[in-house]
């Protein structure tokens, strides 16, 4: 959702042309992620969080998360 980060991006410049192009294009954006959550069949998102925020969106198609593997866990006896 990169939307959020022009968002973020736009909190931290201090040029108020530069804040308002930033702001503008995170408008944009985020109605394009949205669109795309509505016309699509599935998604496929990277977090928990952009899961919540995209089936947020009415009419938004399934999202799966697909989280981060967990490391595997080695036996103490076997080195690999």
């Amino acid at each position: 959702m990169f939307w959020r980060r022009l968002a973020l991006q736009a909190t931290l410049v201090t040029d108020d042309s530069e804040r308002h192009g930033l702001e503008r294009a995170a408008a944009e954006m985020r109605a394009l992620e949205e669109r795309i959550v509505v016309e699509s069949d599935a998604a496929v998102t990277v977090s928990m969080q952009e899961a919540e925020l995209l089936a947020a969106v009415d009419g938004c198609c399934p999202i799966s998360p697909l989280l981060p593997a967990r490391p595997r866990l080695r036996s103490a006896g076997k080195p690999r």
